[in-house]
């Protein structure tokens, strides 16, 4: 998706998996999208079960794990705040652990089927 364009994210758990999500946004970006799928799958998940993240997006994986804290002392003035900052309450509320690694494109099943979900949610 092109800046302020209609983009989509998808969050793939597994192949005919109820959790599977597909969502649309409206005047968004990738950046924003990615940034929202984390937030969405921190939300799927128990509190107090570990989650661990793939992405493809380096950016999101440097905006939550390095750049956070930075971002709240400014009081979340950022690019995406509103998001970064849901999300981080998210995080410190839960009494497990989310681990982020980041995912080569091609030949991952669960990248692509999170892939395909977030095209049709576009679409």
């Amino acid at each position: 998706g092109r800046p302020h364009g209609t983009t989509g994210f998808g969050l793939f758990w597994g192949e005919n998996n109820g959790r599977n999500v597909s969502c649309r946004i409206e005047q968004g970006s990738e950046s924003r999208a990615a940034l929202a799928a984390v937030h969405c799958a921190i939300l799927a998940v128990p509190d107090d079960t570990p989650l661990t993240i793939y992405t493809s997006s380096e950016y999101a994986i440097r905006s939550y794990c390095y750049w956070a804290g930075d971002y709240a002392v400014g009081g979340w003035t950022c690019t995406h705040g509103d998001v970064l900052q849901a999300a981080a309450a998210s995080i410190l509320r839960r009494s497990a652990p989310v681990h982020f690694y980041l995912t080569v494109r091609g030949g991952n099943k669960h990248a692509e089927g999170a892939r395909t979900l977030a095209h049709a949610a576009a679409a």
